[in-house]
């Protein structure tokens, strides 16, 4: 019946994810926790890296651009969907618009967001998030993020995973985009735990516009600095 409700839901089975599995060489270690931010110890949110420190611009198509909400993910085991789970997000692709009509997404990390459990408080950084293969039909985004998870009366660290994931996009009909995720988690000691595949699909709700100011940020100026700064001055919008 699971199998069955998840077909409906995607309209289509999706795609195998043999296209995908054969841009991703994830490592079978990663650099450890910080001794400060390791299981046991007592939590401060001063230790976490400072947010947006960085930023980067990279293309994407237009069928990408807008913001986007999903309801669940889908484990997928070899080629067949497994389970779900409930994850609703939201997020946005593509900022700007240059000269040409091409639109850009802006990237600021590390970004840090906060979730409260019943006993627990769980702090997901985003520490690093890279275009790493695009085409007119696909974009494969890589993100790499940690996870702690906090008891909420003492504030002791309960658990830490750390992971790295590789995103990639393809629209599906108006308005939906279908996304099949490889990931790779690991231990606080950087030492690979599972790799597993994941598949959703996320849904348009809101068109895209160009955004000038985002958050308190001068985005239209940061743009207008990046392709200044790459020679691109000729795309200024």
């Amino acid at each position: 019946m699971l199998i069955a409700g998840l077909s409906a839901l995607f309209n289509t089975r999706p795609a195998p994810a043999e296209p995908l599995k054969a841009i991703i060489q994830h490592s079978s270690e990663v650099k450890p926790v910080s001794p400060r931010l390791r299981a046991g110890s007592q939590f401060n949110q001063e230790d976490l890296p400072r947010q947006f420190t960085k930023s980067k611009w990279f293309k994407i198509p237009r069928w990408m651009a807008g913001e986007w909400r999903r309801q669940a993910v889908y484990i997928r085991k070899n080629g067949v969907l497994q389970q779900s789970q409930k994850d609703i997000r939201q997020h946005r692709y593509g900022f700007q618009t240059d000269q040409e009509g091409n639109v850009w997404h802006w990237v600021r990390t590390p970004h840090r967001t906060v979730s409260e459990q019943t006993r627990t408080i769980s702090y997901f950084l985003i520490r690093d998030e890279e275009l790493v293969a695009s085409a007119p039909d696909k974009v494969s985004i890589k993100i790499t993020w940690t996870t702690w998870v906090v008891n909420k009366h003492t504030g002791i660290i309960d658990s830490v995973i750390q992971g790295v994931q590789v995103d990639t996009y393809r629209p599906k009909g108006e308005g939906a985009l279908q996304a099949d995720s490889h990931v790779a988690n690991y231990n606080q000691d950087g030492k690979l735990l599972v790799k597993q595949d994941w598949c959703w699909q996320d849904d348009l709700m809101v068109y895209y516009e160009p955004v000038d100011n985002y958050e308190g940020v001068d985005v239209k100026l940061l743009f207008s600095d990046f392709l200044r700064s790459h020679n691109l001055a000729k795309l200024l919008p």
